[in-house]
């Protein structure tokens, strides 16, 4: 990989040269020096060998682990992703690759509470409802007021205590279950769904078209059928279906 200025990141580095310490820096018991010409190279330097790190493969492993196959990954579950990125280099692709077939490989014996936004575009994916919306309704002059259409996503969200482009903590949005399990925000998923049932296309109006989606999406198809038998109609059964555990969790 090229970690020149002009390719190792979408957004270039931003360099001060008015604050910059020149001479010699220590980090993690290596010593780069820093030249008049071009200081800014040992900070790239810095970068790459962070990014080689064992305790940096370890340590990212982990959170994507954590964010798509359980609560608290094993040594067993990150070996094959670590693998991998030792063997590619860190390319990733391959990695997303290997966390994939990780989360195919223990879904049986782990679930992942899902958070807000995964869960919200979980049920735009497997209910057809009309998200993203067409861009054309989507476009914004900034002189009026965005419309009700257009703040959806984000006011369903935010209603979950998911405010969009704000984590409430400098390492972003929290991965662990207990920050979004509660009564009250597991009632608010329930009038979400009742809400999102308005949404949703015309593909879903018989039970059929109810069981066909559970077998394309779920697993425990068995399980999942009939606990939504045990509802009247399509709408309660769609809304019981999607504040379920299947749902919920994966």
């Amino acid at each position: 990989y090229d970690y020149t200025p002009s390719h190792a990141f979408g957004n270039p580095l931003k360099f001060d040269r008015k604050k910059h310490q020149f001479g010699e820096h220590i980090v993690m018991n290596k010593t780069y020096k820093s030249s008049i010409l071009s200081p800014e190279q040992s900070t790239y330097d810095v970068i790459k060998d962070l990014a080689h790190h064992p305790e940096c493969i370890k340590f990212i492993t982990y959170k994507l682990c954590k964010h798509f196959i359980a609560e608290h990954p094993n040594d067993d579950m990150m070996a094959p992703i670590t693998t991998i990125w030792k063997e590619t280099d860190g390319y990733l692709p391959a990695i997303y690759e290997a966390v994939i077939k990780q989360a195919y490989r223990y879904a049986q014996e782990e679930s992942k509470f899902q958070q807000p936004e995964t869960w919200f575009l979980q049920l735009a994916k497997i209910g057809g409802f009309n998200w993203p919306v067409d861009h054309r309704i989507m476009q914004y002059d900034f002189k009026a007021p965005p419309t009700e259409q257009q703040l959806l996503a984000k006011t369903l969200l935010e209603e979950m205590g998911h405010p969009v482009f704000a984590p409430l903590q400098p390492n972003g949005y929290s991965d662990r279950e207990d920050d979004w399990i509660s009564p009250e925000m597991l009632i608010r998923r329930l009038g979400i769904a009742k809400k999102l049932y308005h949404e949703m296309n015309d593909n879903i109006k018989t039970d059929d078209d109810i069981t066909m989606m559970i077998e394309k999406n779920i697993n425990d198809t068995d399980q999942a059928i009939a606990y939504t038998q045990k509802f009247p109609d399509v709408k309660t059964k769609l809304i019981a279906l999607f504040s379920s555990p299947w749902m919920l969790r994966a």
